[in-house]
């Protein structure tokens, strides 16, 4: 003798296998994307201070400045909306899980008196029909029908909420934040979305120089255009560390197995270990190739590399920089890995412009130019 459960309810298998544990990871996650969106941004403006440790000035370091704080700004609000969305998300797995057992709870009352529930939350009665169990068939499946239908609302409501909160994300306002670093509301029944992006990771950096150069008769040009590929490989030979940005390179130009015990200063502050082998040193007549591997210690993690790719473009040097990334920042396997590796690519941006500004000032010096810290278009 069935009593009908609720139309469009959750069979009873799925409210038996009914999971919060992804809504408790999201949670996890979010919150913890949030305190690494804003730790990396936050590590990006105080980097424009002073990259390398040198403190930046000028137009170009004002610019920079400013709108690393303007993005600083922008994620602390997305890094609040992720605090909330982590805090709808712990809420509301604390209140499904209670739903969930009070649906339960139903059905089992329902089982102990005798009643078969069915995968369709009908319950019927094998006994024989007379009046007074078909009464308490119906309220047996009246109960597990409201606690049912209170457990489907509350994790569409707890969806719907999410939704709202993560919605300003999908506006972010940063020029640099891929579309698909997006955090969305998950499937409440599903976990949540896919695909993460691939780990290890790498990013690509390309330096051309900000200084330009003063001659005797007071004409500015272009700095790059007084630097060869010679005088590059001539002036990291005369002092290494005089133009390396990162503390603890070594005065000497460095030799295949050299160890050096890297550091990263951010204004004056040791932010991390990057202790690294060297792999590479090799010079060929359009290109100097240097590379170094991590050791253990180093913020990237074991297997990452860096490689310095020295070449001549338009008659000025180019400095392209990839690092390959194999524990470090947004190296994780989740949805929330995209930002994180926006944030350090924008960090090594920064850290390493200096490299080859070094380089090229300290040529021009040595021809007789006045080197101006900051590339100035036409003449002024």
């Amino acid at each position: 003798m069935p009593a009908a459960g609720g139309a469009g309810a959750p069979s009873l298998s799925q409210i038996l296998d009914w999971d919060t544990e992804h809504l408790y990871g999201a949670a996890t996650d979010w919150e913890s994307t949030a305190e690494h969106w804003e730790d990396t941004f936050t590590s990006v403006h105080r980097g424009t201070l002073a990259p390398g440790g040198t403190v930046w000035e000028g137009a170009a370091a004002d610019a920079a400045q400013e709108r690393s704080f303007g993005d600083l700004v922008t994620v602390r609000g997305l890094s609040d909306a992720l605090q909330e969305a982590a805090a709808v998300a712990r809420r509301g797995a604390d209140q499904l899980d209670y739903l969930k057992r009070q649906a339960v709870d139903a059905v089992n009352d329902a089982r102990e008196a005798g009643f078969t529930v069915g995968e369709h939350l009908s319950v019927t009665d094998a006994r024989r029909y007379d009046g007074l169990r078909v009464g308490l068939a119906r309220q047996h499946a009246a109960t597990i029908a409201v606690r049912v239908a209170a457990l489907n609302t509350a994790d569409n409501e707890i969806a719907a909420k999410i939704a709202t909160v993560t919605a300003q994300l999908d506006h972010h306002g940063l020029a640099e934040l891929p579309e698909d670093s997006a955090v969305r509301a998950v499937d409440f029944k599903q976990g949540p979305p896919g695909p993460f992006p691939e780990s290890p990771w790498e990013y690509n950096n390309d330096y051309t120089t900000t200084v330009n150069a003063r001659g005797p008769d007071g004409e500015i040009i272009d700095g790059g255009s007084l630097v060869s590929l010679d005088d590059v490989w001539n002036e990291l030979h005369r002092c290494f560390n005089c133009n390396f940005p990162i503390g603890g390179a070594p005065k000497e130009f460095p030799k295949v197995g050299d160890q050096i015990p890297l550091e990263m200063n951010l204004a004056g502050v040791k932010a991390a270990n990057l202790p690294v082998e060297v792999t590479q040193i090799n010079r060929a007549a359009d290109a100097i190739d240097i590379e170094f591997a991590t050791l253990p210690g180093h913020a990237d993690g074991p297997g990452s590399t860096i490689h310095f790719r020295w070449t001549e473009q338009g008659g000025a040097p180019n400095l392209d920089i990839r690092g390959y990334i194999t524990e470090g920042p947004g190296s994780g396997d989740s949805p929330f890995s995209a930002p994180a590796r926006v944030g350090y690519t924008a960090l090594a941006q920064l850290v390493w412009q200096p490299y080859i500004d070094n380089v090229v000032t300290h040529v021009v010096q040595s021809k007789g130019y006045e080197a101006l810290p900051l590339r100035v278009i036409g003449g002024h």
